[in-house]
This record gives C-alpha cells, structure tokens and sequence, in this order.
C-alpha cells in the first residue's frame, strides 16, 4: 500500500511504499533567472481604456488607440 504526507510547513511530502519511505522537498523559489529579450516592437504607453491595434499586416506593427465608437467593435 503506498501512503503520502505531505506537510506545508515545511514543503515536504513524503511517500511511503511497502515500508521504504521517500521525502521529496519542494522548492518554492529559485534564483532569479536572466533578463529576456525585449518585447518585439510592442509599443510603449497607452492611457487606460486605450487598445492595441495593427497598423498594417507586417509584424509588430502595432499602436494605442482610443476605443474606436465609444467601447464596441464589429
């Protein structure tokens, strides 16, 4: 029969199996890892309710707007 604790106080669950136990520490933070690349032409800005639209079919391309008819899209 195979049981399992697990403890949140200390982040471990331990597993039992035929006698034999196994505890497993979980951890719950690692280093901070490498700073990635900046977004692709993902524009700066914008004030609140602003949206984001293509401006042409090419990649990135893209700026803020205010909603177009006063918050709806067809």
């Amino acid at each position: 029969m195979t049981s399992v604790n697990i403890s949140a106080v200390s982040n471990t669950v331990v597993v039992t199996e035929n006698g034999s136990s196994t505890v497993v520490t979980a951890i719950t933070e690692g280093p901070q890892g490498p700073s990635g690349q900046a977004a692709g032409g993902l524009p700066t800005g914008g004030d609140a309710g602003n949206i984001l639209i293509k401006d042409t079919s090419a990649n990135y391309d893209t700026s803020w707007t205010p909603t177009l008819d006063g918050g709806t899209f067809n």
